[in-house]
Formats: C-alpha cells, sequence, structure tokens
C-alpha cells in the first residue's frame, strides 16, 4: 500500500502541471475598454461613449434590430444610436441632422453608500461602500463598478412587445432633483406615452429606492410586462474561498418570509429564465457582499416573477472561469423581476447594497436579509465558533489573538476524547506487544497458506481482547475532527469582520501570509512564500513523531501513510486563509504539549494501576486481605 500511494503521488506531481500548463486554457485579458482593478476609480461624470458603458451580454446594450429609439430611428442591432457620445449631433440616414445628448452622472450618497447614477438608461453605474476598503487598503470599495464589468444596473426593459423600449444607451430626461437625496428622469414612448423612473436614498442605511411610473394609455389587450434588473457582475473577492451566487428569498404560503435558495452563478442555456414562484427578494451574491432586489409595492397587485439573464454561449466557460484571477465575478448573471405594466400606478423596489454582516442585517430582519449568509449545513456549530470568535475579540481588542483563543476552547474540550483514545491505544499496544512471539510463530507454521495465518492471528486476537482498529487512533482522531475543521472553514469564510484584519506581519486574515513575494511562480504554489502552511506542516510531523509508535508493521506503514497525508495538507493548505492557518498551527502546537501531558497522566496510571488521575486528589488504594479499616466518627 505504500508503494502505491508514492506512485500515486508522483503521477499527480507530473500530471497536474502538465494540464496546468498545456490543457486548461489560458487566463484571458480584459475586453477592450475595461479598466484593469486597482488602476483608479473613475470620477463622477466621465462617463463616454462605449468604454464607459460595457458591452453587454445581457440586458441590452444597443438599439435592437428594427425598434424605434427616442428619435424614431430604426435601430440595428449594433451600437447604440443615441445617447452615448459627447458630440453635438449626428446625421441620419435622411441627411437631417438629430440632437444627442451629453450623458449626466448623478452622486446620491449617505454615511454608508455612494451611488452614481447615469442619465443613460436611467441606471446606477456604481456603488461605493465608504466603511469598506479596497484589498489595497486605501480606496472606498466598489460593489458595482465599470472595473469589475458589472454593466448597468437596475435597468428597465420592456421585451417582446410593439411598444418602443427604452435601451441601456438610451439618453433619459432629469425632471426633478435633489442634491444628494433623489433624482427623477423621464423617457418618453410613442403615442404620447412615457415611463418616469426615481431614485431615493435615505439619509442612513443600505437601502436605494426606486420608483417606476407608467404614465399614459397603454393598450389594455395587450400584456406588456416589463423587467427590473440587476447588474451583470458585483464585487468577487480574489482570495474568496467560494464562487459567486444567485440568492433569492421564498415567499411562504402565509406571506412572510419562507427561507432562502443560494445557486452558483453559471451560464444559462436558453439566456432567459423565468420563475413563477413567489419571491420576497432576489439578486447577486459574493462571499462578504450582496446586492438584492425587493419589491415594496407593486401596482398591477400581482406578485412579479423572478427572471434570471445570462450568456447562453458555452462556449465562453472556459474564458470567464479566469475573471475570478482578475477579481471579477465569473459569468454575467442579471437577477432581476418582471411584471406587467400598470399605467398611472407606481411599482416601487428597495435595493440592498452592502455587507453579509449579521449586526447590519439584523436591522432588516423582518425580510429575511440574515438569511444571505448561507452557514452550511454545520450552522448550529459555525454560529457557535462566530460567537466566540466576536467575544474574544470583544475582550481583547485583536482578532488574530482571538483565533488563538477560540483554538484553546477547542482543543480543551477535545482533551477528554483524545485522552481515551491515547490511553486505548497504548493497552492495545500492549497487548500486541505481548503476542507478537505467538504471532510470529503462526505466520511461520502457516507460511505456505497466508489465508489460515490470518484466520489464526485473528483468532488470537480475540482470545487476548486485541483490537487493531483502536491502535489507528490518530486516524480516528483525524476523521473526528473533520466537522470542526469543516465547519470553521466556513467560519472564517463567513467572518466578514477578518477581511483586512491584521496580525503580527498578516496585513489580511482572510488572505493568504504572503510573508515574501518570489521571483518566479511554482506549481499549485504561486509566486509567493507563506509562511505558516509550512510552520503547520513541521509542527503537525513533530507531533505525530510524539505518538505511540506501534510494533505491527501494518499499522507502522498507516502512520507513515498519516506523515505524506500531512505533507499533501501542506499543498493543500498552502494558498488558505492566513486566520484559518493560524487556527490550525495553534492546534498543532497545542497538540505537542497535550501529548506531554497525556503522557505524564498515562505513567503515573501505569506506576499505579489503582489511582485514576482525574486531576482532583488521588483516592486511597483499596484494603488489603485481613486489614482493618478505620472509619472516622
Amino acid at each position: 500500500m505504500e508503494k502505491r500511494f508514492v506512485v500515486f503521488i508522483l503521477i499527480c506531481a507530473v500530471i497536474i502541471p502538465l494540464y496546468y500548463n498545456f490543457v486548461m486554457p489560458p487566463p484571458v485579458k480584459a475586453p477592450p475598454g475595461a479598466v484593469d482593478p486597482g488602476s483608479g476609480n473613475p470620477g463622477v461624470g466621465e462617463q463616454g461613449s462605449g468604454a464607459g458603458n460595457p458591452s453587454s451580454t445581457t440586458g441590452g446594450g444597443s438599439v435592437p434590430a428594427g425598434t424605434q429609439n427616442q428619435d424614431g430611428q430604426i435601430g440595428n442591432g449594433g451600437a447604440p444610436t443615441v445617447g452615448g457620445g459627447s458630440d453635438a449631433s449626428s446625421i441620419a440616414e435622411d441627411g437631417q441632422t438629430t440632437p444627442r445628448f451629453e450623458a449626466r452622472t448623478v452622486r446620491l450618497s449617505n454615511p454608508l453608500l455612494s451611488i452614481d447614477v447615469t442619465s443613460l438608461g436611467a441606471a446606477v453605474e456604481r456603488v461605493e461602500l465608504p466603511g469598506y476598503k479596497e484589498m489595497d487598503g486605501e480606496k472606498p470599495l466598489a460593489l458595482i463598478s465599470k472595473e469589475l464589468q458589472s454593466g448597468l444596473a437596475l435597468l428597465l426593459e420592456l421585451p417582446g412587445n410593439d411598444v418602443s423600449a427604452p435601451t441601456e444607451s438610451s439618453h433619459w430626461e432629469v425632471v426633478s432633483e435633489s442634491e444628494g437625496e433623489s433624482i427623477a428622469f423621464r423617457y418618453s414612448l410613442p403615442e404620447g406615452r412615457s415611463v418616469r423612473k426615481e431614485f431615493s436614498l435615505p439619509s442612513d442605511g443600505y437601502e436605494l429606492e426606486v420608483a417606476v411610473t407608467f404614465e399614459g394609455d397603454f393598450p389594455a389587450a395587450i400584456d406588456v410586462p416589463y423587467r427590473f434588473l440587476g447588474p451583470e457582475r458585483i464585487r468577487f473577492e480574489t482570495n474568496a474561498t467560494r464562487p459567486n451566487a444567485r440568492v433569492a428569498g421564498l415567499r411562504s404560503p402565509q406571506g412572510g418570509f419562507g427561507g432562502t435558495e443560494h445557486e452558483k452563478v453559471g451560464d444559462i442555456p436558453q439566456q432567459t429564465r423565468l420563475d413563477m414562484r413567489p419571491f420576497v427578494w432576489a439578486g447577486l451574491e459574493s462571499n462578504y457582499f450582496a446586492c438584492v432586489i425587493r419589491p415594496i409595492e407593486i401596482g398591477s397587485g400581482s406578485d412579479p416573477k423572478m427572471v434570471e439573464i445570462g450568456d447562453p454561449d458555452r462556449s465562453r466557460s472556459g474564458e470567464y472561469r479566469g475573471w475570478h484571477k482578475a477579481g471579477r465575478q465569473e459569468f454575467p448573471y442579471r437577477v432581476g423581476f418582471q411584471q406587467p405594466v400598470a399605467a398611472g400606478k407606481t411599482d416601487r423596489f428597495r435595493v440592498f447594497f452592502g455587507p453579509k454582516d449579521p449586526e447590519i442585517l439584523a436591522a432588516y430582519e423582518e425580510f429575511g436579509y440574515p438569511e444571505l449568509i448561507d452557514y452550511g449545513m454545520l450552522g448550529l456549530l459555525v454560529r457557535l465558533f462566530l460567537f466566540l470568535l466576536r467575544m474574544f475579540e470583544s475582550l481583547v481588542g485583536s482578532w488574530g489573538i482571538a483565533i488563538v483563543l477560540l483554538t484553546v476552547v477547542v482543543k480543551a474540550t477535545l482533551h477528554p476524547m483524545n485522552k481515551k483514545n491515547q490511553r486505548s491505544m497504548q493497552r492495545q499496544q500492549k497487548k500486541m506487544a505481548k503476542i507478537q512471539p505467538e504471532m510470529k510463530a503462526l505466520r511461520e507454521k502457516h507460511k505456505a497458506d497466508p489465508l489460515k495465518a490470518n484466520q489464526e492471528i485473528q483468532k488470537l486476537f480475540r482470545e487476548h481482547g486485541v483490537n487493531p482498529a483502536q491502535m489507528a487512533g490518530g486516524c480516528l482522531m483525524l476523521f473526528l475532527q473533520l466537522p470542526i475543521w469543516i465547519g470553521l472553514i466556513s467560519t472564517f469564510r463567513l467572518a466578514i469582520e477578518l477581511r483586512q484584519a491584521s496580525f503580527l506581519y498578516i496585513p489580511d486574515l482572510t488572505a493568504p501570509d504572503h510573508l515574501s513575494h518570489l521571483p518566479f511562480s511554482l506549481p499549485f504554489l504561486g509566486d509567493w512564500f507563506n509562511l505558516l502552511p509550512i510552520l503547520y506542516v513541521i509542527v503537525t510531523l513533530v507531533n505525530q513523531k510524539m505518538m505511540p509508535k506501534s510494533d505491527d508493521p501494518q499499522m507502522q506503514k498507516q502512520q507513515k501513510m498519516m506523515s505524506y497525508m500531512m505533507v499533501a495538507f501542506g499543498f493543500i493548505f498552502y494558498n488558505f486563509a492566513s486566520g484559518l492557518l493560524l487556527y490550525f498551527l495553534t492546534s498543532a502546537s497545542l497538540g505537542i504539549l497535550e501529548q506531554k501531558i497525556i503522557r505524564a497522566e498515562l505513567k503515573r496510571e501505569e506506576e499505579n494501576p489503582d489511582v485514576v488521575v482525574t486531576g482532583g486528589p488521588a483516592l486511597p488504594p483499596p484494603p488489603k486481605p485481613g486489614q482493618q479499616v478505620k472509619r472516622r466518627s
């Protein structure tokens, strides 16, 4: 078994680099006109004709063929014909000069949100969270932006009807404005119809309110639906351990909140998917942030239907999967709602742009926002770890020390089980040592019949109460701790407080510790030297060396395999979050101390077999036969 395992490791070491270098598609460069993350935040009002609105795979972006635009021109399905440029006019096919509009961008802001709204499409082009920083620790964090290829958010579409619809490049007229608080737009439709769209940002909170009103006479015999759509992409953390997802809050039969669905973002073969179930809200989420749309008042009186729009071109899947390396969500994926037009009535929506922080989401508990945090199947354990972690941080003021204290609590909780396991291993090994001569004799006696030899040895085990499985205690403890490990991985993935929290030389506990940059790149590991995973492997191997050694050859092979596994874990954990590695390293270091304590206690038990070491005063030995026992009065 040992040889096969070594051969397996060698084969993997050869095949995986070949796959990454020659089979896997290379990282894709950003599309033309895209701005590289970290190259700077575009200023307000810098909307351009083309680069300012990245071409969208969903939700429009050009005037559809055969559709009239605001100026009565017929779209050809190509580049936008109105509202995108800085030229004062353009020449139509009939030679007439038609006016072109200068795009206008207005910033709405409060202490928690900064939102740029553009007159092109009457949509949101940028959302910043002033209370959070980009990975460089200087600029406010952008949840939606051109750099992230988000497209325009909160677009309005009228698909599949004879009403001339506004597009992502259509210019909307500003009809009212309150500086920094609200702005209202109007878009003129044929036959005296129009649509009004108003954005209002309260003085506090993470929700933007949007009101949509259709004015004029709409054909009663024609079901005219419209869509209110979110962005194509939102903030993606390069070091995140989970992909972006579509998240939706279901409505219960009683009308309240009925649970949450989390679905990984991917391609949609039909491009558009309509879900007829009743929803409270829906949107996109990343590791620590979310953008969800919540209808609060629908004029038609019917429940809006959740609509999802994505890229149907599956051949681009390999291309999109490389985008996360540049800090972008992989697939373009709009989530929104579709409902019929109710002329003369106003539909209102609340849009949450914010962090998945339990304290912040608790303010929206009646709408089920706390369920944006997916605690997973080990939710109770994860919630307990998060509670302890936050409690320790509030006491000591350091997230790094809080992680160390959490490790101490977990280790102390597992200590009785570990001690019992070590005692069992030691007893079994002693029994095994006593019957070793008989085992050798049986193997020699039945040398020509290995099956008969094994049967006789098993019989010998039963006679002397030997259970070889109990000697593999290290493996057993490893598997018993797997749920705890999984729970801790989820804990460090969900604790937004650890984002950009520093400890010692580590600038961010949610990222690898990145002690120094390497002048070259290593397969599997990258171009950074991370110290914590290497220290963890070394300390764990030392810990294993201190474990009781078995005289059984099979058990010795298993213990060697455990050592190989720990080296493999070093590769697996190499780019894990430094907060999680800090826990593993502390746990392994405490394990060495624990081994010494357990071995000392077991040694005392051997020297005094009638005394059980419990941590309290030792009980007196039982009286010898014929000895009188003095009783206390």
